[in-house]
């Protein structure tokens, strides 16, 4: 089986091929482009548990572009772990939750004032 993920045959449906991949390839070499596909959910984790292996670092796309660096995407641990967790801490929903107020009242007090400009 050869898989091009760029090909115009099942851009418009590719679940067809995806569950040919999962049932008869899930683990695949492709050879042109040359790249591997993973496509069953734990091996897929497995791969990720194995990052000395799987590495994202030279690139994480099937034409070689490397982003422009430092992207945490493109790190291995424990690096890509640190700035995870510095990056997680103001995503997390409880500074959202203390905020929240302060920002509801900041934006009503926008469209407040803009209100009153208009009449």
């Amino acid at each position: 089986m050869n898989f091009n993920p760029y090909s115009r045959s099942h851009l418009g449906n590719p679940h067809p091929v995806y569950a040919a991949l999962r049932e008869e390839h899930p683990i695949h070499l492709n050879d042109r482009p040359r790249f591997w596909a993973i496509s069953r959910y734990e091996d897929v984790e497995n791969a990720l548990r194995e990052w000395p292996i799987f590495s994202s670092a030279s690139g994480i796309t099937l034409d070689g572009f490397s982003g422009i660096k430092p992207m945490i995407i493109l790190m291995d641990p424990p690096r890509h772990a640190e700035l995870r967790r510095v990056l997680q801490k103001g995503t997390l929903p409880e500074p959202y939750s203390t905020q929240y107020p302060a920002r509801r009242k900041s934006t009503w007090c926008r469209r407040s004032r803009r209100r009153s400009r208009s009449w």
